[in-house]
C-alpha cells in the first residue's frame, strides 16, 4: 500500500472513529490511530474496515491478514478483469451501457448528449438521479424531480454529474423499510474454473431516513441475509457505531 494513499484518507471520519474505538477497546486514541495507519499501509484497511472488523480488539496479525479489506478486495477484483473491463466497471456511464439489458432503468450520459436530449430525457420521468461517472460511497449523487431537473444541463455537466438515471422503483416491502432511498441487495459470488457460481453471502443495505443513498459512508445501514433472502440479524451502521437497529 503506497504512502501516497494516506493523503486520500477521510481524516475527519478517522478522528471521530478513533475516539469511539478507544472507548470500546480501552486503548488510547493515539494507539488506535497509529495502528489504523499501519493496517492501512500494510493491508489496505479503510477506517470503515478497521471499525467493522473489530481491529481495535483483534490485534493478531495472522488473523487480521485473513480479512478481505477494501483495497485488497479491489486489487483482486481488478486483477480478475482485463483492463478494458476494469475501466467499464469504474465508470458508471460505461457500466450502464455495457449492462443495459440487465439494468432495469433508463439513463443518459451527458458526455455524449446535448441539452435538448437531456431535457427530453428528464421530461419523461417524475424523478431522476444525477451521478458523477466515477467515485463511490454515494458522493455527489443528487435526486431531482422533473421540475428541479429542467434547465440544469450546464450545471450538472460543470459539476461532473453526467450520468442521469431514471429512478428505480423498489418492491413495496423494501419501500416500507425506507422510501427515501433505493435499498439494495448486494450478493458476493465466487466462480470456479468450471464456471460454477457459489453465493458466499448476501447483504441488504438500507438508506437512513432523509438520505437518497444507502451507502454506509453516507450513514446507511446494513444487515446480513439468510440463504433464502430473509432478514435474520439486526442492522448496523458506521454512524453511532455499536448501535443496533431492529
Amino acid at each position: 500500500m503506497g504512502f501516497r494513499r494516506l493523503f486520500t484518507i477521510q481524516w475527519k471520519n478517522v478522528f471521530g472513529f478513533t475516539r469511539t474505538m478507544a472507548k470500546r477497546s480501552g486503548r488510547s486514541s493515539l494507539s488506535i490511530l497509529f495502528d489504523f495507519i499501519d493496517c492501512y499501509r500494510k493491508r489496505g484497511t479503510t477506517w470503515l474496515n478497521y471499525m467493522n472488523f473489530g481491529f481495535d480488539r483483534q490485534r493478531d496479525p495472522a488473523i487480521r491478514d485473513t480479512f478481505a479489506t477494501e483495497y485488497k478486495d479491489n486489487a483482486v477484483m481488478f486483477r480478475c478483469n482485463v483492463p478494458e473491463r476494469a475501466r467499464v466497471i469504474k465508470d458508471k456511464g460505461l457500466f450502464n451501457e455495457a449492462y443495459r439489458e440487465f439494468l432495469g432503468r433508463d439513463f443518459i450520459d451527458l458526455r455524449h448528449a446535448d441539452c435538448a436530449a437531456y431535457e427530453a430525457f428528464v421530461g419523461r420521468f417524475d424523478t431522476v438521479f444525477a451521478k458523477p461517472a466515477s467515485g463511490c460511497g454515494g458522493d455527489g449523487v443528487e435526486k431531482l424531480t422533473r421540475e428541479q431537473a429542467r434547465g440544469q444541463f450546464d450545471r450538472l455537466v460543470r459539476e461532473g454529474k453526467v450520468v442521469i438515471e431514471e429512478a428505480a422503483r423498489q418492491h413495496s416491502e423494501l419501500n416500507a423499510i425506507n422510501a427515501d432511498s433505493v435499498n439494495t441487495l448486494r450478493t458476493c459470488t465466487c466462480i470456479n474454473e468450471l464456471g460454477d457460481v457459489t453465493v458466499l453471502y448476501m447483504v441488504l443495505r438500507i438508506g437512513r431516513k432523509g438520505s437518497v443513498v444507502d451507502n454506509m459512508s453516507a450513514g446507511g445501514l446494513y444487515t446480513k441475509l439468510s440463504d433464502d433472502g430473509r432478514i435474520t440479524h439486526p442492522c448496523y451502521s458506521a454512524v453511532g457505531f455499536g448501535t443496533v437497529y431492529t
